[in-house]
């Protein structure tokens, strides 16, 4: 039983090595990052407002769905929910040493994204939770995250596959 925990240990390091050397999961790090920290940086260094934030903000006359839904649907396709897909993806890969077709792969993406979305909503909520001790509104309220499961469960993964098809088409 011990050398079955000890072998399982192993296989998931390896694979988790494996995986984040990974060509496309660094690519796909960089861009969340990168479509993430664009409007999050304009906000917290530059304005508290994105330029032509008022043509695609909308008060929906509740707290639960948030005034920036476009914005979000895009950034949160990318990052976390993009980035949890295709990490998932190919750890799976990896650890049955098979490329993943069709549904096997659409669930893997799925897992991922709502995986990531999940932690990256706990980091959330511990920012959040500490900041509003220090008056600060950095990290979003605990009553906006169905709306970032909900993302991660349908557009994230539907994002990886565009971005798929766009990478196909342009190499």
């Amino acid at each position: 039983m011990k050398e079955k925990l000890e072998s399982l240990v192993r296989k998931l390091y390896r694979v988790g090595i494996s995986t984040f050397k990974d060509k496309k999961v660094l690519a796909w790090i960089s861009l969340g990052i990168t479509v993430y920290a664009i409007p999050a940086f304009y906000r917290i260094f530059i304005n508290l407002k994105l330029p032509f934030e008022e043509f695609y903000t909308f008060d929906f006359g509740n707290k639960f769905i948030p005034k920036n839904l476009p914005e979000k649907l895009v950034v949160n396709s990318f990052a976390p929910g993009g980035i949890g897909a295709i990490i998932s993806e190919k750890f799976f890969e990896k650890w049955y040493n098979q490329k993943l077709e069709g549904m096997k792969k659409y669930f893997a993406r799925v897992f991922g994204s709502f995986a990531s979305s999940i932690a990256w909503s706990f980091v959330q909520y511990l920012g959040r939770s500490g900041y509003l001790i220090l008056d600060g509104k950095w990290f979003e309220p605990f009553y906006v995250y169905p709306v970032n499961y909900l993302i991660a469960l349908t557009l994230a993964p539907l994002a990886t596959y565009a971005m798929d098809k766009i990478y196909e088409k342009l190499i």
